[in-house]
């Protein structure tokens, strides 16, 4: 890999651009980065005539030579549609199942595991299987509410053209949130010339190195980005090492004149909302234990007392003694209490003169 690195900015791309060293600001200042935003400029124009867009960036890495890990991001969307396809790659083959995600209206389909972290999900496991929905393999919720990195594939922001900012691509070769966060950041010129594939073609080509940070070894990254005769985005590659890793990140795209999606199952799917709120009844339900204990334990003692078996009678005297809120029953009495606005009850029943508590 640092070999092809060497080869890729050989002649005469790295003869122009030697010997000068930029900082961010001077880059995103450099009349080579506005003939490059301006073609950024005309790849969003473009897309916002398009009926569809197909992005896919694949990344991979090397260790000493020996490839290892990395990832699939594939992009399929309509203005009104999208999406998201996520894949795991060991040695650039598949492993593991990928994550697909769908924006669709106002409504996100997403992978089923990604609900126990999901925001206001609380008891997941009991609540999935009170409704019973473990079987299902897709969560659906609010679009605006989709979870990172899901968020940032809606149809809007994928004809934005975001997915093609060569400086957002550099920002997660880094690993930041922002390039200004990384220090010693060095960038080189950019230099344009005809596509060697296709010499009505442009690539910008330049280089950008980061200093040893701490454990963080240097990092040199060589950014290659090609646009057609009509300054629309083909593809972008990036070429990095640090150390003895050596990476690759590689961004396509392709604009067909539709996409056929596949259906989203229904069936197999869960909601959010259902999710939060039985999270939240039984939480409620949770709360109401110490009470249904005492009750019961009461009614025992009431029915011990008296050398009968216990019925319904020694529930309702039980939780008048302990001064319960309960509703009758035919066979016992319903506590019922609130978490965050949704109701649980509990309810403590004489069955064959015992007295016996379950959610109700």
């Amino acid at each position: 890999m640092v070999a092809s690195f060497a080869l890729v900015f050989s002649g005469s791309f790295a003869a122009k651009a030697s010997g000068e060293s930029l900082t961010l600001a001077e880059f995103q200042a450099s009349p080579g980065y506005q003939l490059l935003s301006d073609e950024s400029g005309a790849t969003a124009s473009f897309l916002s005539t398009a009926a569809a867009a197909q992005i896919s960036t694949t990344s991979s890495m090397e260790v000493n030579g020996t490839p290892a890990s990395g990832t699939i991001l594939e992009l399929n969307s309509t203005k009104t549609k999208s999406q998201v396809t996520l894949s795991n790659t060991n040695g650039g083959e598949v492993v593991g199942t990928p994550l697909i995600g769908t924006f669709e209206g106002n409504l996100f389909y997403g992978p089923v595991n990604i609900a126990s972290s999901a925001n206001g999900v609380i008891n997941y496991d009991a609540a999935i299987t009170r409704l019973n929905k473990a079987s299902a393999t897709i969560l659906a919720m609010p679009a605006d509410g989709s979870p990172s990195p899901f968020s940032n594939y809606t149809p809007n922001q994928i004809f934005s053209g975001a997915q093609m900012d060569p400086l957002a691509r550099l920002t997660e070769g880094f690993s930041t949130d922002s390039l200004s966060n990384v220090a010693g950041l060095v960038f080189s010129p950019i230099v344009s010339g005809p596509t060697e594939s296709d010499p009505t073609s442009t690539d910008y080509v330049f280089t950008v190195a980061s200093a040893a940070d701490g454990q963080t070894p240097p990092y040199n990254w060589l950014v290659r980005a090609t646009f057609n005769a009509n300054h629309v985005f083909v593809s972008e590659s990036l070429t990095g090492t640090a150390g003895a890793i050596s990476m690759t990140i590689v961004t396509v795209l392709s604009t067909p004149n539709s996409i056929i999606f596949p259906l989203v199952d229904s069936s197999r799917s869960v909601s959010l909302s259902s999710l939060v709120n039985m999270g939240r009844k039984i939480a409620a339900e949770k709360s109401l234990a110490t009470k249904a204990k005492s009750l019961a334990t009461k009614a025992t003692a009431l029915a011990k007392a008296a050398r009968k078996t216990l019925t319904v009678t020694q529930l309702k005297s039980a939780a008048k003694t302990l001064k319960l809120s309960t509703v009758a029953l035919k066979t016992g009495v319903k506590l019922t209490a609130k978490y965050l606005g949704v109701a649980g009850s509990v309810c403590v029943t004489a069955v064959k003169g015992k007295a016996v508590t379950a959610h109700c």
